[in-house]
């Protein structure tokens, strides 16, 4: 796994939301979201590293493939996935 890709996430999420959904598209490429609407005016890129220090939780959901997404109803709660 490369700790040094970029993946998009929200200003929402770097301002404190929980991570309640990831999403992993069939390039590899990541998303890190938390509920709220996405637009361009609030995505954030960071690297993988940095979105995992915010939240160590995720290395549980990092092992989804390709075109799945993995979801949760809170930061304390087990991630589900699904194949998108």
């Amino acid at each position: 796994m490369n700790f040094k890709q970029a993946v998009i996430t929200t200003n929402f999420i770097i301002e404190g939301s929980p991570i309640l959904e990831v999403i992993r598209d069939e390039d590899g490429d990541w998303q890190f979201l938390g509920g709220q609407e996405i637009t361009e005016e609030n995505a954030v890129v960071l690297s993988l590293e940095q979105i995992i220090a915010m939240d160590n939780t995720l290395m549980g959901a990092l092992t989804i493939d390709e075109s799945c997404v993995a979801y949760r109803a809170n930061k304390e709660s087990k991630w589900v996935v699904q194949k998108t």
